[in-house]
């Protein structure tokens, strides 16, 4: 069998992740993970939190890599992964109650931002939210690490791909009918934001610091 695959990035962030994850995501939820890559948070996080379902997927090619990490893992709340694409994406999936994305709105074409959001809101059940980890411009780059990331991205994996202005994308997000739930700012000049649904939001917004060291 090949190696596992395995990100330095995934290995930092983990932690910081799934620790904020504790109050947005509650006990007996089914969570399907958007862009799964090696598969790291799903083990990490499955492994803590054995109250609920955590459903990892991504595209075909990077299946392999992926259920290397599910399978040597072996939890019962992590199951084999889905081979979801956006641009081929199932007519008919179960509704979860979250929907989480980490690093992906950023790798993917602008104009795919919205095929991602679509997709993501199909799979959600009516009272469920969608979760977003990564980096989001307020005004500007936050860091020069951002801004270098941003060049990056540009350059080797998408001419349309960078980081997104938060509050374009809050407003993307509006338009899909979702309104901002929770905003964490994390590690590294990252963010995790938490959207529901604008008819069954019934409380704040709440903006919290995180602060792991």
């Amino acid at each position: 069998m090949l190696d596992k695959p395995f990100s330095s990035a995934c290995e930092r962030n983990q932690g910081p992740i799934e620790h904020v994850l504790q109050s947005l995501i509650m006990a007996g939820e089914r969570v399907l993970e958007v862009g799964s890559g090696t598969g790291q948070h799903g083990v990490y996080i499955a492994a803590r939190r054995p109250d609920l379902i955590w459903q990892t997927s991504d595209r075909g090619e990077r299946l392999q890599g992926l259920r290397q990490w599910v399978i040597e893992a072996g939890f019962s709340n992590l199951p084999a992964p889905l081979e979801l694409d956006l641009t081929d994406w199932p007519e008919i999936l179960e509704k979860f109650n979250t929907v989480f994305a980490a690093n992906v709105v950023h790798y993917i074409p602008r104009p795919l931002v919205s095929r991602l959001i679509q997709v993501m809101s199909n799979s959600a059940r009516s009272d469920g939210q969608l979760i977003f980890y990564g980096p989001f411009n307020e005004q500007g780059f936050t860091s020069a690490g951002n801004a270098a990331l941003d060049v990056w991205l540009k350059r080797d994996v998408a001419p349309d791909a960078g980081i997104w202005e938060q509050d374009d994308f809050l407003g993307l997000l509006l338009g899909f009918g979702w309104s901002l739930h929770a905003h964490h700012s994390m590690p590294s000049n990252n963010r995790i934001l938490s959207f529901r649904r604008d008819d069954v939001l019934g409380e704040e917004t709440h903006s919290h610091q995180v602060d792991l060291g």
